[in-house]
């Protein structure tokens, strides 16, 4: 019964993503599609409207420099001539500007031959312009006026090239529209083909998703329950982190009462249980921190976990040494997924420092990191000889502030093997023990190589 119910979850789900995929692609392909002539008809009436402008600007450059030659022609003050000689430069810089920014626009049918016919008049006539100036600088107006004349149906074929450069834009501007309008049509005849198709399809699996409904209900009983189980662990875990600090806060009371009333020597030992008191405090406080951040979901990132210990040994190595102990590295180069360096640094530095508290007081410390990178995976272990632990302990170490009874004695928190085995499966790893008492103990952390890495071995 149970995989029957289950695949016919799955079928419903898959009918629902075919439906979702179906749409997706003839949306994106309509969308795609609409955007592509609308860009079009976007740039063309853009084309179009700025093509009008610049060719009504460029009549009424012209236009100016009509008037500004009868100007010329009135003149008789040197100093006036040149004033208006000025003006009638600028309007050409102005009219050669306005060309230039126009002439990559002239795309419509007919618009590039009338435009360069426009430029070859212009050409054309501005010798006879020159020769009328220079007869107007020597007042010999009636002459000036004459040479003028004489270019006056080149300027006529110029204002008719001009009118038909507006002509064609608008002409362009009206099929722009026309054009548009035809795209909004199409839109909404598909958009009302979807409707349609999306309301048939919902009705074909509306008696599917009726009658797994029931089935969802009893798997969100399920999830309710697998809640409460974990609320559950919550409380418990908040009962044992309250009963840990309960005691350094029960001890700093009993030393602040000794501070008030005590002796010089009673308050100097007062003092010390209070300073010992809020480091356990603010050490357990931390570790909490700490491991509630590992809950987080963090960015899978490739790391070098030789690089990581191999830095973590150096490290450590000075103490280690000075104490008659060793440290040993044998670390084949990896390269694996991880949800970051400072994780699992944070991991590494939480097994040596437990393999630095936790020796055997008769045998110097003999320190090991070994990795080596096998099929998929990279194993790293961190081996120790020190006091061990039990197969209880073993059982329960990764468990929020266990401590064994041979480690009550030792300064901790209880949480760095919890930080520890948080940190290996956020990065998608898993990690075990091996340990004996009074022989060592050793920490195996498994990780997935980087993808990049994988790829290459196969």
């Amino acid at each position: 019964m149970e995989p029957a119910r289950w695949s016919a979850s799955r079928l419903l789900v898959t009918a629902f993503v075919a439906i979702a995929v179906l749409f997706a692609v003839i949306t994106a392909t309509v969308m795609l599609k609409a955007r592509e002539i609308r860009d079009s008809s976007d740039a063309l009436v853009s084309n179009t409207m700025a093509s009008l402008v610049l060719v009504s600007r460029m009549s009424h450059d012209l236009d100016q420099e009509r008037l500004l030659f009868d100007a010329h022609i009135f003149e008789s003050d040197p100093a006036a001539m040149a004033r208006v000689e000025r003006e009638i430069a600028l309007l050409r810089a102005d009219f050669a500007s306005t060309a230039a920014r126009y002439e990559p626009l002239a795309t419509l049918p007919e618009e590039r031959a009338t435009y360069d016919r426009l430029r070859a008049g212009i050409a054309a006539a501005r010798p006879a312009v020159e020769q009328a100036l220079a007869l107007s600088r020597q007042d010999r107006d009636v002459e000036a006026r004459r040479a003028f004349l004489g270019a006056e149906p080149r300027f006529r074929a110029i204002e008719e090239d001009l009118d038909r450069l507006v002509r064609i834009n608008e002409r362009g501007a009206a099929e722009s529209a026309r054009r548009i309008q035809e795209v909004q049509r199409e839109g909404q005849r598909t958009i009302a083909g979807l409707v349609l198709a999306g309301i048939l399809l919902t009705a074909a699996v509306g008696v599917s998703a009726t009658r797994t409904a029931v089935r969802r209900d009893a798997l969100l009983r399920e999830h309710a329950a697998r809640i409460e189980h974990h609320n559950a662990e919550l409380y418990a875990f908040a009962g044992r982190v309250a009963h840990d600090l309960r005691r350094p806060i029960q001890a700093a009371a009993l030393a602040a009462v000794a501070l008030q009333r005590g002796t010089g020597e009673q308050r100097g030992r007062a003092l010390q249980v209070v300073e010992r008191s809020l480091a356990r405090m603010t050490a357990l406080i931390d570790d909490l921190l700490t491991l509630a951040q590992m809950d987080r979901d963090h960015p899978v990132v490739a790391c070098d976990p030789t690089a990581i210990a191999a830095a973590l040994a150096d490290e450590v190595r000075g103490a280690i040494e000075r104490d008659g102990g060793t440290v040993a590295l044998d670390l084949e180069p990896g390269c694996v997924s991880c949800a970051g360096e400072g994780l699992l640094r944070q991991a590494l530095w939480n097994l040596v420092d437990n393999a630095m508290k936790y020796r055997r007081p008769e045998a110097p410390l003999a320190l090991a990191l070994w990795g080596r990178a096998a099929l998929d995976r990279y194993v790293l272990e961190v081996r120790d000889n020190g006091a061990g632990m039990s197969v209880t302990d073993v059982a329960h170490a990764f468990d929020p502030l266990h401590r064994g009874e041979s480690s009550r004695e030792v300064p901790g928190t209880g949480l760095g093997l919890s930080i520890v085995k948080r940190a290996i499966e956020a990065s998608g790893g898993h990690v075990w023990i091996r340990s004996q008492l009074d022989v060592g103990t050793t920490f195996v952390l498994e990780l997935p190589l980087a993808p990049a890495v994988v790829g290459t071995e196969a």
